[in-house]
């Protein structure tokens, strides 16, 4: 299964991200584009919008059941309270570390970091409330995070590639930073073009 993906995080004047993704899975293809904000989230896929009669499908945080609208709620507040590149903070964590050189990436130059931690030393490394949002992820990793950083002159990552095992199977997932502190503009849906998910359907 491959999943590549286009994300773009709004901080001012409110919090939105965006996500266009293609998925490939067993010769099959998916799209899907989906807006976030801080109470819902919007979807947009060709079998959801085909059974909601409109093209977007509103997922409102408070009609979720149990914990996981609370849960999303939290998560969006971290990022709001937390620059991206802090996500690398995780990798303090390693105690293998070492430079493998200066590389151009779209045009930047970097110098290349790689090493690997264990989900323990994540954990220790991170703040109470990152520990709560990322903590039952971390928990479900066996084995050791390999991961390859390449930092520009301003301390920005600028891609990372992340090797793990979640259940016995290997993911490598791969983010590439091409634009920092610049405008984004990021469209909420007509409401118009947008359907109600029942709350009992959720």
């Amino acid at each position: 299964q491959t999943l590549a993906s286009t994300i773009l995080i709004q901080y001012k004047p409110a919090l939105l991200i965006e996500a266009v993704a293609n998925v490939e899975a067993s010769g099959q293809s998916l799209h899907m584009t989906e807006i976030v904000s801080s109470k819902a989230m919007y979807l947009k896929m060709a079998g959801l919008s085909k059974e909601a009669g409109k093209p977007w499908v509103e997922i409102p945080f408070s009609d979720m059941k149990g914990n996981t609208g609370a849960l999303l709620t939290q998560l969006l507040q971290n990022v709001q309270n937390n620059n991206p590149q802090q996500q690398a903070k995780m990798l303090t964590a390693s105690k293998n570390v070492r430079s493998l050189g200066t590389h151009t990436i779209d045009g930047v130059r970097t110098t290349e970091y790689t090493g690997s931690y264990t989900t323990a030393s994540a954990l220790a490394v991170l703040s109470p409330s990152q520990r709560k949002v990322l903590g039952p992820e971390l928990k479900q990793l066996t084995g050791p995070i390999r991961f390859s950083d390449w930092i520009d002159a301003q301390h920005h990552v600028r891609r990372t590639v992340i090797t793990e095992s979640v259940s016995g199977q290997q993911i490598t997932l791969t983010t590439n930073t091409t634009a920092i502190n610049q405008p984004v503009n990021i469209k909420m849906p007509p409401r118009r073009r947008v359907a109600m998910i029942p709350a009992g359907s959720l």
